[in-house]
């Protein structure tokens, strides 16, 4: 449905394995090549332009990410500060709610909150970021323990959302862009098992 509605780009693809590469790709602007260091996080990549959401902040506008998750995993909340984020929300604002994959909040937590947001005062124009988490190995979301059930929650949590923005007339003057994070965290068939190793 939201494919339909707007703009599908058949060839955008993640490549990297986990969620460091395409973060550093969409808010550093930049393609996440790696630079020396004995760390396994965010900070092993060296940003050589404005942050989006420094850029944006530069144009006027509030910037917040939102996720359920804890964000100690490879450091992540140390690079979102360190790109100028405004507001970062993350699992201590989702402590009432039932716990599943990385012990996080399920996806229609983390819309509910947006959508509380997203309802509050601002003068300003937003920029918001939200990393959904339902539909990660190992798969565990709300009546979903197989990875089929897990995608179908997340994509029906996400279609939901999508109906509360139009019902919010948010598309009268936003806009929504859905990336995927990071491809399968293994080698999708035997043949690239065999051209680039495990």
């Amino acid at each position: 449905t939201i494919a339909r509605d707007g703009t599908l780009y058949t060839n955008f693809i993640s490549n990297g394995c986990t969620s460091d590469t395409a973060h550093i790709a969409f808010l550093q602007w930049v393609e996440p090549w790696e630079t020396p260091s004995l760390t396994q996080d965010y900070l092993r990549y060296k940003s050589y332009s404005l942050a989006l959401p420094a850029f944006l902040g530069q144009h006027g506008y509030q910037s917040t990410f939102v996720s359920t998750a804890p964000l100690w995993f490879l450091n992540q909340r140390a690079f979102l500060e360190s790109t100028q984020f405004d507001n970062i929300v993350s699992s201590e604002s989702f402590t009432s709610y039932p716990k599943y994959v990385f012990h996080a909040a399920a996806d229609e937590a983390m819309y509910d909150k947006t959508e509380k947001l997203l309802l509050g005062d601002s003068s300003k124009p937003r920029f918001m970021m939200l990393e959904t988490i339902s539909s990660h190995k190992p798969y565990n979301a709300p009546n979903a323990d197989t990875e089929e059930e897990a995608f179908w929650y997340s994509d029906t949590q996400l279609l939901a959302f999508y109906r509360k923005l139009q019902g919010m007339h948010y598309f009268d003057h936003g806009i929504l862009i859905v990336v995927g994070d990071h491809r399968k965290m293994q080698a999708i068939g035997y043949d690239e098992i065999e051209k680039w190793g495990n």
